[in-house]
């Protein structure tokens, strides 16, 4: 099953928020003595499985050009000089990783807004075209009335332009209510159509599809608002975390 963007972002968070606690980690005592608690090889494929997802997920053509992260060659064993905090190969891989995993996360929430805004400058400008179209239809149904020929043409045309705002925002939306909901509406191809049914028709369609739009552009709004308020919240959390650490180490001198 394919992972949404908005799901692996929020591991990719957790994923690193772990990291960086490990990298870290300290001794508690008179002085605080840097002790990062090292990973084994799990966090690379871990990383790597995340990478996965996201090529398959995002078409996004930094992601997809965005390298694995290799294994650990050598490991540093006890009495390996190299276990030096900063120097051993174990706590250089986490840093790595913990890299990667931010760079990740920062490339999918920016190929996210881009696909929020995209698709909400097509929803504003469809409404507005339906806004329109629902104009047309009201003039439409006084020139049936005086001439049912050029009325008819009128419909014709209105049809055709209602299926390929549908078509729009049938392409640029995933929403799968908007597609079980609304289908294009089958065109006019000769007299013996009754304009005025027709018309009704259209009527109908267009203003059930600008309402629908209406409604899914606010709930859009809404949600924006509630992941901008979820990532200050988890900014704050951050800031708070690092503050309690330095006034521990302040306290111990």
């Amino acid at each position: 099953m394919q992972m949404d963007l908005e799901t692996l972002i929020k591991l990719l968070q957790n994923f690193h928020e772990e990291l960086t606690i490990c990298l870290e980690n300290e001794i508690d005592g008179p002085f605080k003595t840097p002790d990062p608690i090292l990973l084994g090889d799990f966090i690379v494929d871990a990383y790597n499985s995340y990478l996965v997802s996201a090529k398959a997920t995002c078409d996004n053509p930094i992601v997809q050009a965005m390298p694995e992260v290799e294994k650990l060659v050598h490991v540093a064993t006890e009495d390996d000089d190299t276990k030096r905090v900063g120097e051993n190969p174990r706590f250089q891989k986490m840093h790595e990783v913990a890299f990667a995993t931010k760079q990740l996360q920062t490339v999918l929430e920016g190929a996210i807004k881009a696909r929020e805004a995209k698709s909400q400058s097509e929803i504003v400008g469809v409404m507005t075209l339906l806004e329109n179209l629902g104009e047309q239809i009201g003039h439409t149904q006084e020139v049936i009335r005086e001439n049912p020929q050029e009325g008819g043409q009128s419909v014709r045309h209105l049809v055709e332009e209602y299926n390929r705002y549908l078509g729009i925002v049938l392409e640029g939306t995933e929403d799968e209510v908007l597609a079980k909901m609304f289908r294009p509406l089958e065109p006019v191809v000769d007299e013996s159509t009754s304009y005025q049914d027709k018309l009704s028709e259209l009527r109908l369609a267009q203003s059930g599809l600008l309402s629908y739009l209406q409604k899914m552009y606010e709930r859009s709004r809404v949600q924006q608002g509630a992941v901008r308020e979820e990532r200050e919240r988890r900014r704050e959390e951050r800031e708070r975390r690092r503050e309690e650490r330095e006034q521990r180490r302040r306290r111990k001198k």
